[in-house]
């Protein structure tokens, strides 16, 4: 051991090191399984149901006053805005 280069002992003992963890990694117990973990997140992923909205009453003079005020704010023409859907989201 007299003659062994210095980071020879060092590479050693990061050997060394690495084994312990590794052996307590193996050791411990794991938390969950694959199994519970994918019921889990299915169980999140469960669908909510849909609930129908009324329909909004006077949709193309909506439609039409929502354009103008966002041509308005941009400071563009309400002819170069196209309007491609127009949905009524619940509350969240």
């Amino acid at each position: 051991m007299q003659n062994m280069p210095w980071w020879a002992a060092i590479l050693l003992a990061l050997n060394i090191i690495m084994l312990l963890m590794g052996l307590k990694l193996i050791r411990r117990q794991p938390e969950a399984s694959a199994s519970e973990v994918k019921a889990d997140l299915i169980a999140e992923r469960t669908p909510v149901p849909i609930t129908l909205t009324q329909p909004i009453p006077d949709r193309q003079k909506l439609i039409a006053a929502v354009t103008a005020a966002i041509a308005e704010y941009e400071g563009t023409d309400i002819s170069a805005l196209r309007v491609v859907s127009f949905n009524k989201r619940r509350q969240a």
